[in-house]
């Protein structure tokens, strides 16, 4: 056994040399910058070794072949709207185990049209803080 190392030890794979996807979707309504938030995250996804992705859409997530190889969705997509084949993609990827990140109004206020998707968030953007409802 190499330097020390247990059996157990061998059976588990080294984390330096495993290769992870990162498929980061942005859009939507330029407020939040999306790209320019997006962009601060991939270098950090990148020295952890993570193949990083970009897309401007939800559209990627209708690719069956490409989804499934996905470790980690992070979305920064506002005041969008989804079709039922991207939804239905995102959704079996994360049943599957795939991470879903992202922050604000780019996870919570993305997809107002699909009430599947903000059961799937387990919420949506209602107001910024300080604002009081409306009677």
């Amino acid at each position: 056994m190499p330097h020390g190392g247990s059996k157990e030890n061998m059976s588990t794979p080294d984390p330096r040399f495993t290769t992870k996807t990162a498929l980061v979707v942005r859009g939507g309504w330029d407020g939040h910058q999306p790209v320019e938030a997006t962009n601060l995250f991939i270098p950090f996804l990148e020295a952890r070794g993570y193949t990083v992705r970009v897309e401007e859409s939800p559209a990627v997530y209708a690719d069956s072949s490409y989804m499934p190889s996905v470790d980690l969705i992070v979305q920064s997509n506002t005041m969008t709207s989804i079709e039922k084949e991207e939804f239905e993609g995102l959704r079996s990827a994360v049943e599957a185990g795939t991470g879903l990140a992202g922050w604000h109004g780019g996870i919570a206020d993305s997809y107002r049209n699909n009430s599947d998707y903000l059961q799937l968030i387990g919420g949506q953007f209602a107001a910024h803080p300080g604002k009081a409802p409306k009677s």
